[in-house]
């Protein structure tokens, strides 16, 4: 499968990626594309109720740049995630392509949609669990622009293209855009096989 839309939360993204509310930077997941590279497409509601804009500025609300390129990091290990998936559903002789619909699964299951399945979530879990120390990693930056401010109430976009791996290194190329204009780009690394979710949900 080449190209999957998938629409997950904030409920569902906090449990691929360590970071809680407030600093989750990523909304919403809204497009996978596993082809011709691993492309993770999202987006950050920026709202005027931001905590960051009380200080960044009180008379101007600008975002941060570490910020959008938080947002952008996020993306990167949420992509990461998603991959690391893939390759414990075929290690576990079921079809790959189930990852999207058992994510999706999850989202249904937060928003309370009744085309929620419980066994799903229960497969999903029980994975996660036993493979903690395999699906997160720590991303690093490199050669990063910012390019022009981010105002609230836009909506900003991210893309992050993965571009080679080496061992457990995971290179990204990564852009953030608002009404199609650049706002920040650069690239970005990830190393993976960290144990650092040991308390979260999927370990539970």
């Amino acid at each position: 499968m080449k190209k999957k839309e998938l629409s997950l939360g904030p409920d569902v993204i906090q449990l691929l990626i360590p970071h809680r509310r407030p600093f989750i930077m990523v909304d919403r997941v809204v497009q996978f594309d596993l082809e011709p590279a691993p492309t993770l497409k999202s987006v950050k509601y920026l709202t005027g109720n931001e905590s960051f804009f009380s200080g960044h500025f009180p008379k101007i609300a600008l975002m941060p740049g570490a910020m959008t390129f938080e947002g952008l990091g996020q993306s990167v290990n949420i992509t990461s995630v998603i991959m690391a998936l893939r390759d414990l559903y075929e290690k576990e002789n079921r079809n790959p392509d189930e990852v999207y619909d058992d994510l999706q699964n999850l989202e249904y299951a937060f928003t309370l949609n009744p085309a929620y399945k419980k066994e799903k979530t229960d497969f999903l879990k029980q994975l996660m669990g036993n493979h903690t120390e395999n699906l997160y990693g720590l991303v690093g930056s490199v050669n990063l622009k910012f390019l022009e401010p981010i105002s609230a109430g836009n909506l900003v976009e991210y893309e992050v293209v993965r571009t080679g791996t080496l061992d457990n290194y995971m290179h990204y190329d990564i852009i953030a855009t608002v009404n199609g204009r650049v706002k920040a780009k650069g690239k970005m690394s990830s190393i993976h096989g960290l144990d650092i979710l040991k308390d979260s949900y999927f370990a539970r």
